[in-house]
């Protein structure tokens, strides 16, 4: 992980994917800003997500992002 790629799925980046977008993530979990993830799957900007890592890892049992039915 380096300083220009923490982060660098964001807010934006996930507005510009179609809403049929399915979202995956196999490298590093810091890469993905996880509210905005959390959000554009709770309205629908992209369609799912699927994940293998997360930051931190694991996540709490009660995390947000696990509440998402399209994770």
């Amino acid at each position: 992980m380096t300083d220009e790629n923490k982060g660098m799925f964001d807010e934006k980046a996930f507005s510009l994917m179609k809403s049929n977008a399915v979202f995956i993530n196999t490298s590093r979990g810091g890469v993905v800003k996880q509210e905005a993830l959390i959000d554009a799957l709770k309205n629908k900007r992209i369609k799912a997500a699927g994940i293998d890592v997360m930051y931190p890892e694991p996540l709490p049992k009660d995390h947000e992002l696990l509440t998402c039915p399209n994770l």
